[in-house]
Order: structure tokens, then sequence, then C-alpha cells
């Protein structure tokens, strides 16, 4: 009887088990619903593929000027070139020695092989009017970051803010006051095409336009007189925290 009821709790066992398939890339399996359970499998895209959209990122700790080279060529001139085919030509057509002695490429070096490519290109010492200047975009400006100095492409500027196509840290943007600082020697790269951005990749989008400015910033002040609840005893406890803080900081 009991080896019966043995061989009949394994067929359940066996019959029940079914191996789970193998979940593709990108997908992710998610069970909803209480009762009767229904399974749906979106598509996830990780954080890091809208990051780094038209971006060449850098793989290399010295490599900021390359990918940031990459960028600007790929995503608005319409070159296809690879973060390692931009390094070989720094290499090949730049400074070698200077390359070796900073492990590091510079201004000159991204020149030298844009012009072998066909492409006119110059460093300048610029302004700030300049860099609100749209036909400026995109350009090439080295930033000191962490107390780095660092390569991004400069992508616009609206309301007062600086959108950059940043080889490390991805897409992202400034106030114009604190990329201002930032700004190494008001130093400006440019790659003159002989017209318009072939594939303008670069140019500002509505999504990055979706940013709260300093304007705003500033408007987002609460007005406690709007707020019956700010009772009496409300401020009575804000001010204690306020006396707390202020102990806490002496």
């Amino acid at each position: 009887m009991e080896a019966a009821l043995g061989i009949i709790l394994l067929i359940c066992f066996i019959g029940g088990f079914h191996p789970q398939s193998q979940i593709p890339k990108g997908e992710m399996n998610l069970a909803v619903g209480t009762e009767a359970m229904v399974r749906i499998r979106p598509n996830i895209k990780p954080l890091s593929d809208s990051a780094f959209k038209n971006i060449v990122k850098q793989q290399h700790d010295y490599s900021c000027g390359s990918a940031a080279l990459g960028t600007l060529m790929n995503h608005c001139l319409g070159e296809q070139l690879s973060e390692k085919q931009i390094i070989n030509g720094l290499m090949k057509y730049g400074d070698v020695e200077q390359i070796k002695r900073l492990r590091a490429f510079s201004l000159w070096d991204m020149q030298q092989f844009a012009e072998a490519l066909g492409y006119k290109s110059g460093g300048f010492r610029a302004e700030l009017a300049d860099l609100k200047e749209p036909e400026n975009w995109p350009c090439i400006v080295p930033i000191e970051l962490f107390g780095y100095r660092h390569f991004v492409v400069l992508k616009g500027i609206h309301k007062d803010h600086v959108f950059v196509a940043d080889p490390w840290r991805g897409n992202g943007s400034y106030p114009l006051n604190t990329f201002t600082k930032m700004w190494y020697k008001s130093i400006l790269f440019k790659v003159f095409p002989d017209k318009e951005c072939a594939v303008p990749r670069l140019a500002l989008t509505e999504k990055d336009m979706r940013f709260i400015d300093q304007d705003m910033e500033k408007s987002l002040v609460l007005d406690p007189t709007r707020f019956s609840g700010l009772n009496e005893v409300n401020q009575n406890q804000i001010d204690s925290f306020s006396g707390q803080y202020k102990r806490f900081k002496n």
C-alpha cells in the first residue's frame, strides 16, 4: 500500500513538473492578478541604452577625447567609426610621444585626425556668447570634472541649461552658471562639415527640454499661509526643529 502510494505521488510530481523556459534577453516575466494569474513579458531596456543614446561610450580612462570625437563624427557627420578605430587614427596622425607620456589625447591630435579624414577643424578660445550660438552646436569642449580634465560634446543651450553628450556619464545637462565654472580655459573645438549635420542626432529634443529651469525652481516656494494645517502646534514644531538645527550647526 505504501509502495503504491509512493508511486502515485511520484507520478503526480513528475507530471506537474515543467522545465522553466529560457527568457529571451531584454524580457521579463511578470505575474499579474491574484486569482487567475496572467503572465506578461514586457521588453526591458537597460537605463544605459537611454543614457548613452547617440554617444560613443569611452572604454578606457584615457579615451574621453577619442569617444567625444567619435560621438561628434558618427552622430553629426555621418561617419561610422568605432572608438578603437579613432584611437588608432589619433595614434597615427597625432603626437605619439606626447600621447604615450600623458596617456591622453589632445585637441591637436583630434585636429590632425579630422583633417586626415578630409574635415576642417580647429580649437578656439571662445566666449559664453559663442557657446550660445546654435551654429556652433555640436562642438567638443574640455571641462574640469572631479579635479580631472574631461572632453564632452556640447549639444546646445536652452533656458540657461547646457546639454552635453558625455562619453563617461552619458546624456545630461548643467545649469549655465555651473558649466561656465567647469569649462576649461574657455576652449571650444569645432569640426566643420560642408553643410549642416548630415545626421543631426545630437540636436536638442523635446525630452531634453523637460527639465526644471532656474526661474521655475525659484518660483517653487510654498506659501505657508495657504495651508490651514499650519496651526500653532505645527509652527511650534517648526520652531523647535529650527532651534535644534542651529544648535547642531553650531
